[in-house]
């Protein structure tokens, strides 16, 4: 939550731009935050259980398929003791409330000299604590063509994500079915313009043996269209990605999100008491327009023969991503100070429930599935 550019974690200083619904959170902890009554804003931590156990009910109630768990390839996340408990927390509340899961790796950053050893490891390491590769035990891990499915997520981006020969080396190592190596199944969180190159993605002739050996293609797309005209536009890079996929027997998985917003990361602090607002990052970069920018991807994917959405993201509340439960603005923080007058969080709209975009996502996971009463008219929002 500390603002990346020096000011700290304060009023006017924070790296969110929404603000969660804390309403149904039975452990909370206190922020430096004040609401506007002056009391002390209360934040939750995704390292308790009775976070995660909320999140799993949420997804239940309002009919989502699952999460992915993202684990990012730094030293101290792989290493912390409390990132590997959210995994156990994770398949705990998943068999609890009958979803999928599974585990995905943030490779933004990787070099083509980085070793690759240490994903190898922690993948390893998780499978052999929590028996991932066991149906029986874990019945409610993710598994596809017969193997426990892993995301990596960075594939063929520019200034991202290695090389081919990392992932050869990950595909052949990491364990999966029956406990041996070369045993799982993989997701491509990739380059939105994998296929046709250029923009964020390299060269596709030296990654096509990569993307082959995935079950699943996930075009990141946050970022590369934020109305519902400029989405509409994409509708030849989407079909032709489709027919790339379905050509190989590959899951296609385009992304939709709600909107986008990073305002508060990119607030530029000079001291403690000194700031200046970046312009070129302002707040509702992508509005989410009650939720019809959300609903145009999502119905536009089914339309369109999409097999599988990803939903970006379930928590993400620094990229204004988040579709869980997030705060009005009665209930939001105060960000206004003397350095940052400016300031302030998105919000869901006052007339809509703050569980209004899980409704949205469980809509359409639904009509997806061909369940009677789901069409492409946005639904009604009725309390479950």
């Amino acid at each position: 939550m500390q603002n990346g550019n020096g000011g700290g974690f304060k009023t006017g200083a924070t790296c969110l731009d929404f603000w969660p619904d804390m309403s149904e959170y039975t452990k909370t902890y206190n922020t430096p935050l004040k609401l506007k009554d002056g009391s002390t804003a209360q934040m939750f931590s995704s390292a308790d259980p009775e976070t995660i156990d909320l999140h799993f009910k949420w997804m239940k109630q309002y009919g989502i398929d699952g999460a992915i768990i993202q684990r990012f390839k730094s030293a101290v996340e792989l290493n912390h003791p409390s990132t590997k408990a959210i995994i156990g927390y994770c398949l705990e509340a998943a068999k609890k409330y009958d979803r999928a899961v599974m585990v995905e790796y943030d490779l933004s950053g990787l070099s083509g000299a980085e070793s690759v050893q240490k994903i190898i490891d922690d993948w390893n390491s998780i499978v052999a604590e929590f028996h991932i590769d066991d149906p029986e035990q874990q019945p409610n891990y993710l598994w596809t063509h017969g193997k426990p499915i892993v995301g990596f997520f960075g594939i063929d981006m520019n200034n991202k994500g290695g090389d081919p020969a990392q992932y050869f080396e990950m595909f052949d190592k990491m364990v999966g079915r029956d406990g041996k190596p070369g045993g799982c199944s993989f997701l491509a969180g990739c380059a939105y313009y994998w296929r046709t190159e250029g923009s964020d993605a390299k060269v596709l002739s030296e990654w096509t043996p990569v993307l082959e050996r995935c079950a699943v293609i996930s075009p990141w797309a946050v970022g590369r269209y934020g109305s519902k005209t400029a989405f509409t536009a994409k509708y030849d890079q989407i079909k032709g990605d489709l027919q790339w996929c379905n050509e190989r027997d590959i899951i296609y998985a385009p992304v939709a999100f709600p909107g986008f917003s990073w305002a508060n990361m990119h607030v530029v602090w000079n001291g403690a008491d000194k700031a200046t607002f970046d312009e070129s990052n302002p707040y509702d970069a992508s509005p989410r327009l009650r939720g019809e920018f959300y609903w145009t991807q999502l119905a536009c994917y089914i339309q369109w023969k999409c097999p599988a959405v990803f939903l970006a993201m379930f928590d993400e509340m620094d990229e204004g991503t988040a579709i869980f439960k997030c705060a009005h603005e009665a209930d939001a923080p105060v960000m206004t100070s003397e350095a940052t007058p400016w300031g302030r969080f998105c919000y869901i709209d006052d007339d809509l429930p703050s569980g209004y975009y899980l409704h949205l996502a469980g809509s359409a996971g639904k009509w997806l599935k061909g369940e009677p009463g789901y069409t492409q008219k946005r639904p009604e929002y009725v309390e479950n």
